[in-house]
């Protein structure tokens, strides 16, 4: 678990470089892998036949990215077999109204983000390893 990688999916040059910068000095910096858009996670973290899948310790995802949004990456990571029970961080500073409240079609049901927050500490309600914040 020492080399696991973390993986960020973030587009935001700023918003890598402070968690760069956070990440190195808990000593973590060099577990850090950075992918840019929600394809390129996708890419790794669910390959076509005959690659392995990368297999990281938790995801901190964006929910605004290129590509392929932060919410429709976390719903295809639910959906498949390999990936259900990885831990993701999703992660906003979005403050628009569509950006803070999920899809329906995820378990909490287009939830707030802010009852979320809550949820993250009652296992009883929030499915496991997905973390709001």
């Amino acid at each position: 678990m020492k080399d696991t990688p973390i993986v960020l999916v973030e587009d935001r040059l700023d918003d890598v470089l402070l968690t760069r910068r956070a990440f190195t000095k808990a000593g973590l910096g060099d577990r850090l892998l950075v992918l840019s858009d929600g394809e390129a996670c996708l890419a790794a973290l669910l390959p076509e036949e005959g690659r392995p899948p990368l297999s990281p310790a938790f995801v901190l995802l964006d929910i605004n990215l290129p590509k392929i949004g932060g919410l429709e990456v976390l719903r295809r990571i639910r959906a498949d077999e390999r990936t259900r029970h990885l831990t993701v961080i999703v992660l906003t500073t979005s403050a628009e109204r569509r950006d803070i409240r999920l899809d329906p079609r995820m378990p909490q049901g287009g939830q707030p983000l802010a009852e979320l927050l809550a949820d993250a500490y009652d296992e009883r309600r929030t499915p496991a390893g997905t973390r709001y914040f």
